[in-house]
């Protein structure tokens, strides 16, 4: 226990303060200490100041606001999220400070005195000569006794041996005659339970070890006051002075604050301590770094984000690798007829088939009957059309899992690289830098017919900075960013943005409104299918011709005769380009410009407007 002056600033020295790992917290502030004096806890008085020294200790600057009250006072830690060890003062009136410390040898007001007697200093050479107004003891008669002195009650301040024993006892509490040894943490297991160790040393007024009168009371219980102890085991006395008991915690307890409370007494004189913990749950922090190992097996140097085709982009370009009309001997859709043989010649029963169609039909006559194979319903280039699409399908299903891998990046080498359609489904707001950490504060507000838009992706970009995210449902999304111009990009369902520059020097706020999207509808069962347009700077461009043209009809339909002929459109002021009346289930080769030819499927269950696959293309 340190001693403090009374209305008298001073500098003490806290910790160590440890966060729910047990390692040093270099960042507290003085807002996360407490002050305890005369029985009321409080925020630390104004002007305190905090710093941090070294390891997880504090210098504390304490105001004459702190040390205002004589009496007891305590520094604690009041953040949920670390923990420090209570540090205890005493204040002194500055009378009494100033005699015990900064005058204690000085011949006046302080201990020097007690060398001194009315002016007279006190030698062995030397004895004191009384003054005549200080009677002889010869001279005093009905002296008290000392039995009488100590019961006597007359005194303002009586000094009897049973309160000279309380205040001896009452210091004895104060020190730290009884310690308590136990990790600061428990963790909760993923199954079954952990049992965590705590040892107590009592010791007498001469520091050595002794043991209680009796085994100690011990007791356990939450912040809320909830009990706790049917987690403790019984208290065993291994040798004099020690005394230990477990504490166990199950799979199924609930994280939260701990208390432990150990009692008893030595000859009668009370002995107290507790213990001050927390049972945590570390099942996040074991799931991340089975993460990070896992990533930590991923190349070096990834591939390029543009080099990584999306999900369409593979669906589309296997589709794009099959012909309109047959399969040539050694095509991909030649090969995808292949069974377990190299006979290309369609049989629908006997042995040998070696056509998926024919051993399905074998196997069960019911699902493909001969009549499928002679009316022609379903034939050799129809069986390897469907089976390349489900490969293309696989193929799309297994690029969004990539992508999904790519999410994950750890904070050291390898790192994984963001892909578009990751990036899409990477979860939005802060953290990772996902908005940055720039000095500023910028609040982009969507808006779309005076409406807010929830989900729009709002970026922005400066040199070879980019900072992506989705608005919330207020329309809204913070970025932390540095002075300086950035480019703004948005996109949104059904809607288009010009594209701004956003000058950042200070906080601030803006508020962006996009355009819809006007989308013709089609006739009953048709489909409009549109693109957006943008030119080479990534902004909305009209004027682009597009094209479509019906290649292969709907799986498994009869009765229709499709037109073949080729379908222009141009894109409008808003750069999107639209084609109405589309037929669901078919395959329709599309161009802009002179660009390269996709071919896109229409969903069989499409109805309404219909996003198209993207494509590249000139002008």
């Amino acid at each position: 226990m340190q001693a403090l002056r009374q209305n008298t600033a001073a500098t003490v020295l806290v910790g160590p303060v440890l966060d729910s790992s047990g390692l040093a917290v270099t960042t507290a502030v003085v807002g996360d200490f407490n002050l305890t004096k005369v029985g009321s806890t409080a925020a630390l008085a104004s002007p305190t100041t905090s710093t941090h020294s070294h390891n997880g200790y504090y210098l504390v600057i304490l105001s004459t606001g702190n040390t205002d009250a004589i009496g007891r006072a305590s520094i604690s830690v009041n953040n949920s999220a670390m923990s420090m060890s209570n540090h205890h003062y005493m204040v002194m009136e500055p009378t009494v400070f100033d005699a015990l410390f900064d005058k204690a040898l000085d011949s006046a007001n302080g201990l020097g005195d007690v060398r001194r007697f009315a002016g007279q200093a006190i030698t062995a050479g030397a004895p004191v000569t009384l003054p005549a107004s200080v009677a002889s003891e010869t001279t005093l008669t009905n002296r008290p006794t000392l039995a009488q002195i100590e019961a006597s009650t007359i005194l303002a301040k009586e000094a009897t041996a049973a309160s000279i024993l309380s205040a001896v006892q009452g210091l004895n509490n104060l020190s730290a005659k009884v310690n308590v040894y136990a990790a600061p943490l428990m963790e909760i297991p993923e199954s079954g339970s952990l049992v965590y160790a705590f040892t107590v040393i009592v010791r007498d007024d001469e520091d050595k070890l002794v043991n209680l009168d009796s085994t100690p009371t011990i007791a356990a219980a939450n912040a809320a006051g909830t009990s706790r102890s049917a987690n403790l085991s019984a208290v065993s006395n291994p040798a004099t002075g020690r005394y230990t008991f477990t504490y166990t915690v199950a799979s199924t307890h609930a994280a939260e604050s701990l208390r432990v409370t150990i009692s008893g007494t030595v000859s009668g004189e009370a002995r107290y301590s507790e213990w001050i913990g927390a049972v945590v749950d570390y099942d996040s922090l074991t799931v991340l770094q089975a993460i990070k190992a896992k990533t930590d097996n991923l190349p070096a140097l990834p591939a390029a984000v543009g080099d990584i085709p999306t999900a369409n982009q593979n669906r589309d370009a296997v589709l794009n690798a099959l012909p309109s009309a047959g399969y040539a001997n050694g095509s991909f859709g030649d090969r995808i007829l292949i069974s377990d043989n190299d006979n290309r010649t369609v049989k629908v029963t006997g042995s040998g088939a070696g056509h998926i169609g024919a051993d399905v039909h074998e196997i069960q006559p019911g699902v493909i009957t001969n009549l499928a194979f002679q009316t022609g319903a379903l034939d050799s280039n129809a069986l390897a059309s469907s089976a390349a699409t489900e490969v293309a399908n696989a193929v799309a299903a297994l690029s969004v899992l990539v992508d999904l891998v790519t999410m994950i990046t750890g904070s050291g080498t390898p790192n994984a690289k963001w892909t578009a359609s990751a990036l899409s489904l990477a979860p939005t707001g802060g953290g990772g830098g996902g908005t940055g950490t720039g000095a500023r504060t910028v609040t982009i507000t969507v808006l779309l017919a005076g409406a807010p838009v929830e989900g729009a992706r709002v970026r922005l970009t400066k040199a070879a900075e980019t900072y992506v995210g989705s608005t919330n449902v207020s329309g809204q999304i913070t970025f932390n960013v540095d002075d300086g111009s950035w480019v703004v990009g948005i996109g949104s369902p059904n809607a288009t943005f010009g594209g701004a520059v956003l000058v950042v020097s200070a906080n601030q706020t803006q508020t962006y409104t996009l355009t819809a999207i006007s989308i013709t509808p089609s006739g009953p069962g048709g489909v409009t299918g549109y693109w957006l347009c943008l030119g080479v700077n990534g902004l909305p461009e009209s004027g682009v011709t597009m094209s479509m043209q019906a290649t292969a009809v709907p799986h498994g339909s009869t009765g229709l005769a499709i037109d073949t002929g080729t379908r222009t459109t141009t894109s409008n002021g808003a750069g999107v380009a639209q084609f109405t009346d589309l037929t669901p289930g078919i395959r329709y080769a599309c161009q802009r410009g002179t660009g390269q030819v996709v071919y896109v499927t229409i969903p069989e269950d499409a109805i309404g407007t219909l996003e198209l696959n993207s494509l590249l293309g000139s002008p």
